[in-house]
């Protein structure tokens, strides 16, 4: 597939205040990334981490202090019934096969940095998203999401936590959805908890084009599902390494539940299901 992954333009009009308009990256939970790993954390298959949208935002990054506001119009296929043809995953129809998609989506986030510029520093802060669901025929329902998030670079080490709660509430009554991403489809519970801890070490080397090794222990539980469904869980082992412009993950996966590691975040799987993925990638 060839797909828009970001196409924005921006405009710094202080040094630490910078405005955005076109498909960007939607401001929650862990930036830029909630995980370390390939397969990044459960929550980007709810579309909650990473996810990139169309509309415009504001960012006010003024140590300790960064600030985010966006509101998007659309997601970045240009809302129901465009299909699963897309990076980001977003909400594409009902548990009826109905095409539904995001709409005029406010988000907030705030976050606080202690011990910047020395030899530790912690970042916390919440997020918060709200908006509403279209179909053909116009409003369909609404959507909310809140995070509190915690991402902390020790020396060498980096810890991130995450709480996530989000909500969609559809006038059908459907107690699950499909989402779409990578030419694929599944289902996701209408609302659900999620946690992720992750933890990662970052070596320096100088191992002729190599620069860094990260090794990442990933991990994922979405839980207390409307729909009844059991809980999913994802845990990641993984090494990254750096060689100039190439990028390489080696990931082992380990998860129940979890879309493309052979399951569905609505399944009821009681085994787990495992994926060792090696990804080498080119970044110019």
């Amino acid at each position: 597939m060839q797909v828009i992954h970001h196409a924005w333009v921006g405009y710094d009009f202080t040094e630490t205040l910078r405005g955005e308009a076109g498909i960007t990256q939607v401001p929650f939970g862990n930036l830029p990334f909630n995980s370390h790993s390939f397969f990044f954390s459960s929550n980007f298959y709810l579309g909650l981490e990473d996810d990139y949208d169309a509309g415009i935002k504001l960012s006010w990054l003024a140590q300790p202090w960064d600030v985010r506001l966006g509101f998007f119009k659309n997601d970045e296929r240009g809302g129901g019934g465009t299909g699963p043809e897309r990076y980001s995953f977003d909400v594409i129809a009902d548990n009826d096969g109905s095409a539904i998609g995001e709409a005029n989506t406010l988000v907030g986030r705030v976050a606080y940095t202690f011990g910047a510029g020395g030899g530790a520093a912690t970042q916390i802060g919440i997020s918060a998203m709200g908006g509403q669901v279209h179909d053909d025929s116009g409003k369909a329902g609404d959507y909310r999401a809140v995070a509190a998030h915690l991402n902390g670079d020790y020396g060498r080490w980096n810890l991130q936590l995450q709480a996530t709660w989000y909500e969609y509430d559809l006038d059908s009554g459907a107690d699950r959805l499909v989402m779409g991403a990578y030419q694929a489809t599944y289902g996701i519970p209408a609302d659900a908890m999620t946690y992720t801890a992750n933890l990662a070490y970052r070596l320096p080397v100088s191992w002729g084009p190599i620069s860094a090794l990260t090794f990442y222990f990933d991990n994922s539980l979405v839980t207390d599902k409307a729909d009844g469904s059991k809980d999913t869980v994802m845990n990641v082992l993984g090494l990254s390494l750096e060689a100039g412009p190439v990028l390489a993950y080696l990931d082992f996966v380990s998860a129940r539940n979890q879309p493309f590691i052979g399951g569905t975040m609505t399944g009821d799987a009681r085994d787990r299901e495992q994926r060792l993925n090696l990804n080498i990638g080119y970044y110019f």
